[in-house]
C-alpha cells in the first residue's frame, strides 16, 4: 500500500506571484518536506525545492479528492460534487450552489465549478512545475518524476471525466507569463491524460516501491482513461494481474492535526452532504442495499456512535431530514480516515468491463464474484465492516459461506451492463467514478457508450427541495476562465 500523509510542521510549497484561474498559494496546510519554508519563484533551484514542489501536488491531489481547498465554506472536492451530480450524494444544505449541482441546473456563476476547475488545474499545474525540478537537481529520482506525470494525468483524467466539453488547458512559462489554452473537447483531454500516464510508465526505476507505485498507478487509469474513449479492448489489457496487484492501494491520510476527512466532516459531523438514496427516483439505494461496501446509518443513533463515538448529529443542516431520517456513511466512519483514491480494485472491474464488451460472459462474471469473495482485500481501508464476521452495527453477514454472495449471470445484455454499473458503483462509491459512469451510459455507442435514455439513468422528475430536476450531466467550465481570452463556455451538451 503506497500512502501520503500530511505533516504538521512544514507549510505548503507554494509559487507567489503567478496569477489565474488555476494558480494560488495556501499557506495555511503543511507538508513532509524536512525545511520549514515556503518556495518562492527566486529560490527554485536545489534539491530540497524540488521535494517541495513534488510534495505540494501532492497536497493538491489530497486537496481536491477528499480534502479541503483552503477555507471557506464551498471547498470540498471533486469527490463530493461529482458524486451530487450523479447519485451518490444528496445537498443537505443551504448553500444554492451545492442545491444547483444536486438538482442538475448549475448556473454560469456557481462559485463552486470555479473551486473544482481551479483545484484540478492547481494539481496538475504543480505536478508541471515539480517535473523539472526533479529532473535538474534530483536526477536519481527518476520515479518521483513519473509520479508527478501520473498526478498531471490524474488531473487532466478528471477534467474530462467531470466537466463538460470546452475546458481551456492553459500553460504558464518560464517567466511566468500565462500561455492561454484553447478550449478542448474532453476526447482531446483524455489524450492528453494517455500520454501523461505512458509517460508516468516511461519515468520509473526497477526495483524501487515508488516505482512500482506510479506504474501500478498509472496502468489503472490508463485503463479507466481507455474505457472512457470506448477502447476496451486495450483497457482490459493494461490492467491484467500481472500488471496490477490486487491488493495495490494509493491512500490519502488525514487527521484533526492538520485536516479533517471532509467526506466525514461534511456528511458525519457538519450534515451539509448526505449519502443519496433512490434519488430522483432511480439513483443507488445504499441504505437498503444491506451492502457492506457502503455501510449506512442514522445519523446520531447508537449504530452511529460504535464506530464514532463524536457522531452526535442527527438533523441535516437544512433541517429537512430530521431524527431517525438523516444518513451518515461508515465507509469513512471517523475524521482522520483514509482514504484510498487507486485501488487494485477498479483494475478488476475493468478486466470484467472488458470482458463483457468482448462477449466473454465467463470472465466478466468470474471477475466480478472474485472480488466478492475477497472482500477484505478489496474493500476501501477505512470501512470497518467484515463479510465473513459480523460487525455489530455493519450490514448483516450474508448467511452463504464466503464474502458477499456469489453473483448469477443475467439472461439480458443490457441486464449485465445494469449489473457490471451496480457493483462498480458500490465498490467505487464517492472516489468521483459515479459521475464518469453514468455519462457513458448514456453516450452514442459510436462514441464507446452505451446509449441509455438518460431518464433512465440521471436524476430527474421532481427535485426535493421544489421544482425539477435540471439536464445537466456535467459540472460547468466556470465563469472565472473568463480571464483567458479564448473562453467559450462549454462547447455542447454532450455527455
Amino acid at each position: 500500500m503506497s500512502k501520503f500523509t500530511l505533516q504538521p510542521y512544514v507549510r505548503r510549497a507554494c509559487i507567489i506571484g503567478i496569477v489565474s484561474l488555476f494558480l494560488g498559494c495556501s499557506k495555511d496546510k503543511v507538508l513532509t518536506i524536512t525545511d520549514p519554508d515556503i518556495v518562492y519563484p527566486g529560490n527554485l533551484g536545489s534539491i530540497q525545492s524540488a521535494e517541495a514542489l513534488r510534495i505540494g501536488a501532492l497536497g493538491r491531489l489530497s486537496d481536491i479528492t477528499g480534502g479541503l481547498q483552503g477555507s471557506g465554506s464551498l471547498n470540498e472536492g471533486i469527490f463530493h460534487f461529482s458524486g451530487a451530480l450523479a447519485d451518490e450524494w444528496r445537498s443537505t444544505d443551504t448553500f444554492v450552489q451545492r442545491d444547483e449541482v444536486d438538482s442538475r441546473a448549475i448556473t454560469l456563476t456557481n462559485s463552486a465549478m470555479t473551486l473544482e476547475a481551479r483545484g484540478l488545474q492547481r494539481t496538475r499545474f504543480q505536478a508541471l512545475l515539480a517535473i523539472p525540478q526533479i529532473r535538474q537537481y534530483s536526477p536519481t529520482s527518476v520515479s518521483d518524476v513519473g509520479q508527478m506525470f501520473w498526478v498531471r494525468g490524474w488531473a487532466e483524467m478528471t477534467i474530462a471525466e467531470n466537466f463538460c466539453n470546452g475546458m481551456p488547458i492553459s500553460f504558464v512559462d518560464s517567466a511566468n507569463n500565462i500561455l492561454y489554452g484553447d478550449p478542448e473537447t474532453n476526447v482531446q483531454i483524455y489524450n492528453r491524460a494517455l500520454k501523461s500516464f505512458d509517460s508516468a510508465t516511461a519515468n520509473t526505476a526497477t526495483g524501487v516501491a515508488r516505482g512500482d507505485t506510479v506504474k501500478w498507478m498509472a496502468a489503472i487509469e490508463k485503463g479507466r482513461v481507455l474505457l472512457d474513449l470506448g477502447d476496451f479492448v486495450q483497457a482490459g489489457a493494461v490492467v491484467t494481474a500481472a500488471a496490477v496487484p490486487d491488493n495495490f492501494r494509493f491512500t490519502m491520510s488525514y487527521s484533526q492535526t492538520i485536516l479533517d476527512n471532509q467526506i466525514w466532516a461534511l456528511n458525519n459531523s457538519a450534515g451539509r452532504w448526505m449519502p443519496a438514496q433512490n434519488e430522483g427516483p432511480l439513483g443507488l439505494n445504499p441504505q437498503t442495499a444491506n451492502d457492506p461496501r457502503v455501510p449506512i446509518c442514522i445519523g446520531g443513533s447508537a449504530t452511529c456512535k460504535l464506530f464514532d463515538p463524536g457522531q452526535t448529529r442527527a438533523n441535516s443542516f437544512d433541517q429537512r431530514f430530521g431524527s431517525g431520517s438523516f444518513l451518515v456513511q461508515l465507509n469513512w466512519p471517523t475524521r482522520d480516515a483514509d482514504i484510498d483514491i487507486v485501488m487494485g480494485t477498479e483494475a478488476r472491474l475493468i478486466e470484467a468491463e472488458s470482458a463483457l464488451r468482448q462477449g466473454n460472459t465467463t470472465t466478466f462474471l468470474a471477475k466480478l464474484n472474485f472480488l466478492r469473495a475477497n472482500f477484505p482485500t478489496f474493500k476501501q481501508t477505512s470501512n470497518p465492516c467484515s463479510a465473513t464476521v459480523q460487525v455489530t452495527g455493519c450490514p448483516t453477514v450474508p448467511l452463504l459461506t464466503g464474502s458477499l454472495p456469489p453473483l448469477t449471470l443475467p439472461t439480458t445484455q443490457a441486464a449485465r451492463e445494469d449489473l457490471l454499473f451496480r457493483e462498480r458503483a458500490f465498490w467505487l462509491w464517492s472516489t468521483a467514478h459515479r459521475l464518469a459512469d453514468m455519462r457513458r451510459l448514456v453516450r452514442p455507442v459510436s462514441e464507446g457508450g452505451f446509449a441509455r435514455d438518460e431518464n433512465t439513468i440521471f436524476p430527474n422528475g421532481p427535485y426535493y427541495k421544489g421544482g425539477l430536476y435540471g439536464t445537466d450531466k456535467f459540472l460547468i467550465v466556470p465563469v472565472a476562465e473568463q480571464n483567458n481570452p479564448k473562453y467559450q463556455g462549454c462547447l455542447d451538451r454532450k455527455a
